[in-house]
């Protein structure tokens, strides 16, 4: 299941009070994809990215948790791959298992747990795809009020770690957790028809363009997750230009 997160007064409020420095929400278009961010929780690493989205695999060890943070100008996704999440809002707490996910509003503070001993893999997806936009409120490793990590948390990435969608994309599977993950590209609406609802797939992102109604509006664009089944329920949707997809599939 994915759910929507919208931005509430009560995150508007806690942003206002959050201690941050705005120009550690710069984007210093830094190249991501070859190394790997070493976190207290775990680690991440970027697997695709274009000048409107970023796609991230993060991995977060048993009992451990991210900070609770929220992203001013940018909206996220998250998808669990593996294990069980324990996702809190300042409002609610979800357990998320594999297939399930979150599209969280901009300025929305999230905070994700891994609750049981094989850890958790998830995708995130961030639009616009700048990592430096990101606000701490609470965070149990010393970092509230902090910006995003600096070089001194970068390690080479390896051959286990790493998903080279950056080089090899269209046809390419590869295998992360439970899920292979495929990206695709569709160039109308004739194309899109034909294939996409025969993919298998558990979760789908949007990495360019999107889908719309009838009445040609945006229903799903870049940056969001969704389950097939949203796709089937909605009887007139369409693809209104090339648009390029995310096929997030469980294979065990």
């Amino acid at each position: 299941m994915i759910r929507r997160l919208a931005i509430s007064e009560k995150d508007k409020e806690r942003l206002l009070a959050a201690a941050w420095n705005p120009t550690d929400q710069q984007d210093d278009f830094f190249d991501y994809s070859k190394v790997l961010i070493q976190k207290p929780w775990g680690h991440e690493y970027l697997l695709y990215r274009t000048p409107d989205v970023a796609v991230w695999v993060l991995r977060i060890k048993h009992g451990y948790k991210t900070s609770l943070h929220c992203h001013p100008n940018k909206k996220t996704s998250l998808a669990i791959l593996s294990g069980v999440a324990e996702c809190s809002t300042l409002h609610d707490t979800y357990t998320l298992k594999a297939g399930d996910g979150f599209l969280i509003d901009k300025g929305v503070f999230h905070s994700t747990a891994a609750v049981l001993p094989e850890g958790i893999t998830a995708i995130e997806t961030e639009t616009p795809a700048n990592k430096k936009d990101l606000v701490r409120a609470v965070d149990a490793y010393g970092r509230a009020g902090k910006g995003y990590e600096g070089s001194s948390c970068y390690a080479e990435l390896d051959g286990t770690a790493h998903c080279d969608f950056h080089e090899n994309t269209y046809g390419i599977s590869w295998r992360i957790g439970e899920f292979e993950l495929v990206v695709a590209r569709y160039q109308n609406d004739e194309e899109f028809r034909k294939t996409f609802f025969s993919m298998p797939a558990d979760v789908i992102g949007v990495l360019k363009g999107g889908l719309a109604d009838a009445a040609n509006a945006l229903v799903f664009g870049v940056g969001d997750v969704m389950n097939k089944e949203e796709v089937r329920e909605g009887v007139n949707i369409m693809l209104p230009q090339e648009s390029e997809f995310l096929f997030i599939t469980r294979i065990v």
